[in-house]
């Protein structure tokens, strides 16, 4: 490391120096040094909690550890656990959820690469600590994990209501919301058709749907797409995986809008509806029949 980064050794402005450089480049920063000073050193650099690196403060009496900054939002209480063993040190936990040994509501699903949604989940997770009462509605097939919250001793009440201030679900609407990717994305297009094309389609399809982008687990088409470079590019620059389907696999499912004209061009009657249930699997449904858009000419044209 001093050989390949001799700066993230010693600075010529010492160690307020370094941070400035490179605070946006750190995950976590362990302080071996009064607490006064490490507040003081890290204070002006503080931008967001969902931005700022976790920062813990070892202290040299046990030794202890102590998460100061990103106990939930960068995992500062979690890495506490992990570097504990390692220091032969306690760990001193002072953000409410991990002091009470609660669920904390505004990070719970990272660990289930859930992705979390709209809403203001400061103010939720301040009339958590103050135990406020809270509703809670659970879609997207996630029966265990309301049974699990609801047996906690947070201040929890199921309700149907979709304006519940805490929801599971993969669809939009009012609430602090976590998004389990549960969604898939069929797509077909005429070749060549536009990357901008494509984009307002699959957007305006979830619109449409008042799905949550954030509950998408990827896109999926037939396989003689799979070297259509919008579709590619778009799965890159959302980080969605691509699943890809053969006629005869899209042949034998069920779709409400099949048609003639794309069976006689590729094999079978359905590409978007068609794939989408493939990918999602057994007992899929889909939550949108088919939506066309057509560009303006040499645009093409995209089935989602």
């Amino acid at each position: 490391l001093n050989a390949q980064r001799p700066e993230l050794i010693r600075h010529t402005d010492g160690p307020k120096g370094l941070l400035q450089e490179h605070w946006g480049e750190l995950e976590l920063l362990v302080g071996a040094l009064a607490a006064g000073a490490l507040v003081r050193l890290v204070a002006p650099l503080l931008q967001h909690k969902l931005h700022d690196p976790a920062v813990l403060l070892v202290a040299a009496e046990g030794p202890t550890l102590l998460p100061l900054l990103g106990g939930h939002s960068q995992q500062a209480d979690t890495l506490a656990e992990q570097l504990a063993p390692l220091l032969q040190a306690n760990v001193i936990q002072s953000g409410f959820s991990s002091s009470q040994g609660l669920p904390a509501l505004d990070s719970l699903g990272e660990a289930w690469g859930w992705r979390r949604g709209s809403g203001n989940w400061d103010a939720l997770m301040h009339r958590a600590a103050r135990s406020e009462p809270l509703s809670l509605e659970v879609g997207a097939g996630q029966p265990a994990l309301s049974d699990w919250l609801l047996a906690s001793d947070l201040p929890l009440t199921r309700t149907s209501s979709s304006a519940a201030d805490l929801c599971i679900s993969s669809s939009t609407g009012a609430g602090c919301r976590w998004h389990p990717p549960v969604l898939w994305l069929g797509v077909g297009c005429e070749r060549g058709s536009s990357l901008e094309l494509l984009r307002q389609a699959v957007d305006g399809a979830l619109q449409t749907a008042e799905l949550a982008a954030e509950a998408v687990a990827g896109l999926a088409s037939i396989d003689v797409k799979n070297d259509e470079p919008a579709l590619l590019v778009l799965a890159s620059e959302r980080n969605w995986p691509l699943k890809f389907f053969s006629a005869d696999e899209l042949k034998a499912q069920s779709v409400p809008n099949p048609s003639a004209v794309v069976a006689a061009e590729v094999g079978c009657p359905s590409v978007a509806e068609a794939a989408a249930l493939c990918a999602a699997g057994s007992g899929a449904e889909l939550r949108l029949e088919k939506q066309i858009s057509r560009g303006q000419p040499g645009e093409g044209a995209v089935t989602t």
